[in-house]
């Protein structure tokens, strides 16, 4: 039960990161497009 629930934690871990990649990339081409008054 351990063992299944560590790999699976691993993976979701895995899939996090990937999103948070995609994230940041998405977010820094917000950024460009977008006026920097939006940001304080």
């Amino acid at each position: 039960m351990s063992r299944w629930f560590r790999r699976n934690l691993f993976n979701l871990g895995q899939l996090a990161e990937a999103f948070f990649c995609l994230e940041t990339n998405s977010f820094e081409n917000f950024e460009q497009k977008k006026p920097k008054k939006f940001y304080p």
